[in-house]
């Protein structure tokens, strides 16, 4: 009994090791077959934000002209994390996702009075035909087109609460500071309609508090502050900025009651103390990641968006809510992280775990294996699925590779060193200041607690 549960046991361990010979040769996610090749960056010395430098230096993004960036492999890794993290939020709250085309025809716009007052940072352009179209910026328009499109609509059907996450387009003047301020960006917008204003107003407030809580599960620091309606319109309005020196809103802020508004909604008399309370305002810069704005019937009227009901049609009350992804990612890493590492919102590294082999020709070599076993392992821990790279560039120091890991920001590194040839081999973890030296059983145990 006792050598057939042995020939068992030797079987199962032979076929465990033929699998992870297989998995290290499909080669999951390695360090040297990464693009592009990870090298010195050459940096523009006119750069001076934390986030802006290290997502080049780091392979995250790529500039191809002014204002204009490229989401390389690890970059887009993160963004994807984020938009997951969004959808998931936006799901919750009853939204439906959408796909609304990136050209607007302009006859909209003129419909909704907007096309006279947009300025020179709208991208515009013609057909063969010479319809005129615009790159939009904001989809008020299509959206409520589309609504309008599908009428009659009873007030049964209502509220609709529709969102996209897609590209947009503002011909910056200033481009500048990376993602902050870029031509081309992804933005999550959602449109929502409602059949008065007290359900409008309810609305608005439910997804607000949305926002308040995205943020704060994101480990973003942020601030909710009363702004502007601007040339999008509309009853209110509030923003939400990351306060940060690069930021280029001014935000008053109180520190007794809490008010804080952006500078361009206040008068001039209330620049210095709190109209709440009467305290002295203190000014910050901030980073607009968020805003939020109760349309009213500004679009619906215009653009004939209505419902029936037993007392005839009447026009649907809106509310626009829009995040800047790619914006929001930046700003989160340039208030979290230092000059000397790189700090991502939380779940949104591209990769939570970075494994460290041995180097090759190093006395610890012949524990190589433990690497790709613990690869395998990790990955069958529900929360690290394709969260594992393995930085696998034999020929540099383990001290080089940690020293690159940690400037990158990874939240774990585990290194397969000299303890892992011991008779019961050891790993070394490391998680934000922490060091731990654990066997595969605890290493694995830890990993699913954290």
């Amino acid at each position: 009994m006792s050598l057939l549960m042995s020939k068992q046991r030797i079987k199962a361990f032979l076929s465990f090791n033929s699998k992870i010979q297989r998995i290290s040769k499909v080669q999951l996610h390695r360090m040297t077959k990464m693009f592009p090749p990870i090298r010195e960056a050459k940096i523009d010395k006119k750069i001076e934000t934390i986030s802006t430098e290290p997502m080049f230096d780091h392979n995250i993004i790529s500039s191809q002209h002014s204002g204009l960036f490229t989401l390389l492999p690890f970059g887009l890794r993160a963004v994807e994390k984020l938009i997951n993290i969004i959808d998931a939020q936006m799901k919750k709250a009853g939204c439906q996702k959408l796909y609304l085309p990136h050209l607007t025809s302009t006859s909209l716009w003129k419909k909704s009075g907007r096309y006279d007052d947009c300025g020179s940072e709208i991208f515009r352009l013609h057909d063969s035909k010479n319809h005129e179209y615009l790159l939009s910026p904001t989809h008020e328009e299509a959206i409520t087109s589309l609504v309008s499109s599908f009428q009659p609509l009873s007030h049964s059907n209502l509220p609709i609460y529709v969102y996209q996450i897609s590209t947009k387009f503002r011909d910056e003047k200033r481009s500048k500071h990376g993602l902050l301020r870029s031509r081309e960006f992804l933005m999550k917008d959602l449109y929502t309609f409602d059949k008065n204003l007290t359900a409008a107003k309810d609305t608005y407030k439910t997804i607000v508090n949305v926002y308040d809580d995205l943020f704060t599960n994101l480990g973003i620091p942020f601030k909710k502050v009363k702004a502007n309606v601007g040339t999008i319109g509309g009853i209110k309005s509030h923003e939400f900025h990351v306060l940060s020196d690069v930021g280029e809103d001014s935000i008053l802020s109180c520190t007794s009651c809490g008010f804080s508004a952006n500078i361009d909604v206040l008068s001039d008399e209330h620049l210095n103390t709190c109209q709440s309370c009467g305290t002295a305002l203190i000014t910050k810069k901030g980073i607009e990641v968020g805003h939020s704005f109760l349309l009213g019937t500004k679009y619906s009227v215009p653009l004939s968006a209505q419902f029936k009901d037993e007392d005839g049609f009447h026009p649907m009350y809106m509310g626009c809510y829009g995040i800047g992804i790619t914006r929001l990612l930046a700003a989160g890493i340039e208030v979290l992280s230092t000059e000397n590492q790189l700090i991502w919102p939380k779940n949104l590294a591209p990769f939570k775990v970075c494994l460290i082999p041995p180097k090759r020709g190093s006395k610890e070599e012949c524990a190589s294996h433990w690497c790709y076993h613990l690869e395998y392992l990790i990955n069958e821990i529900a929360n690290y699925k394709d969260e594992v790279v393995v930085d696998d560039r034999l020929k540099l120091t383990v001290g080089k590779r940690y020293n690159y890991a940690k400037e990158f920001g990874f939240p774990i590194i585990i290194i397969v060193g000299k303890s892992a040839v011991n008779r019961i081999p050891m790993f070394e973890l490391f998680q934000e200041n922490n060091k731990m030296v654990l066997s595969q059983s605890d290493l694995l145990q830890y990993l699913k607690t954290h």
